[in-house]
């Protein structure tokens, strides 16, 4: 779930609350809002405007910002690649962009609890998930 404060006018407050009414905090804020209300509605302010030209040229637009921010071209070729992966994460958490699990996760996910069931005595009982894999 997204926390995050804003700046707004008072009109989008009370839009937000009014949204917000009788709904659960799991429920979707914009639940009669689909991409084919949102592709109608684009269309009408500018012909051939979709979600996914939206998302693009906003995902352009901050690549090339964050590069303008990032780069310099007199800096080496390791800086450059530094400040391109810098600038793409940037784009990657707008679009809210999130990285797959491998192929191959769910078997060693496997092997790892496997791993660790041979360790550990019997009386005790460990379930590795992502959720509980700490970084090294």
């Amino acid at each position: 779930m997204l926390k995050q404060s804003l700046p707004t006018s008072f009109q989008v407050f009370k839009n937000l609350q009014l949204f917000l009414e009788n709904k659960q905090p799991e429920d979707d804020l914009f639940d009669r809002l689909n991409t084919s209300i949102l592709n109608k509605h684009l269309q009408e302010l500018m012909d051939g405007l979709t979600a996914k030209v939206f998302r693009t040229y906003n995902a352009s637009i901050t690549l090339q910002q964050q590069l303008k921010e990032l780069a310099c071209p007199d800096d080496s070729l390791p800086a450059k690649v530094l400040s391109y992966n810098r600038a793409n994460r940037a784009v990657a958490i707008l679009c809210n962009h999130q990285r797959a699990p491998p192929k191959t996760f769910e078997k060693s996910m496997q092997n790892l609890q496997t791993k660790v069931n041979a360790c550990v005595p019997p009386f005790f009982c460990f379930v590795v998930t992502p959720q509980t894999m700490m970084p090294l």
